[in-house]
């Protein structure tokens, strides 16, 4: 059974198939198909399911990460300081802060081993760009946190595609 899940980027909707069954050699695809319903597939294969799902974990994320990218405003940071102060602001538990911690490596820090501790040392990859006024403070992250729990919906839906669409409308 092929599977078709999408992502809306301005006018355009990227559509990508998974197979549920593979009973035989099959090639997934990903295509886009833009306002005037051109379809153009992909040269290289992008799941659009794992970006939507990643998309709305680092939402739900997003107020722990702007707390700790306000920690490391300052400075580089051992872990323990940074799931000390998120524990006091019960921004989340011990293996809460830790599974963001590693999950948005190098992406929106980088960590190395302390010389004299050998304690993990994070600090922020574009410490210049990040300065404390463009981080939020604790209470912009907390309202950020409420707002983002009323909109979450659920996972994405599947794509219906539309009949009209045929064999010729497909082009390279």
């Amino acid at each position: 059974m092929m599977m078709l899940y999408h992502e809306k980027k301005g006018n355009e909707l990227r559509v990508s198939t998974e197979f549920e069954k593979e009973r035989a050699p099959v090639v997934r695809h990903s295509f886009i198909i833009d306002a005037e319903r051109n379809v153009t597939i992909c040269e290289t294969y992008a799941s659009y399911r794992e970006v939507t799902n990643n998309t709305l974990k680092e939402n739900q994320d997003k107020a722990i990460i702007l707390f700790i990218k306000q920690i490391l405003a300052v400075q580089a940071v051992n872990q323990i300081h940074i799931l000390r102060e998120c524990q006091n602001k019960e921004m989340g538990g011990r293996r809460t802060i830790e599974r963001i911690l590693k999950l948005y490596l190098n992406t929106h820090w980088t960590r190395r081993r302390e010389s004299l501790s050998n304690q993990w040392l994070y600090e922020l990859i574009h410490p210049q760009t990040e300065s404390i006024a463009e981080v939020p403070s604790v209470l912009s992250v907390l309202s950020i946190l409420k707002q983002q729990a009323a909109m979450i919906k659920g996972p994405p839906t599947l794509l219906k595609m539309d009949h009209r669409l045929s064999k010729d409308c497909f082009h390279e």
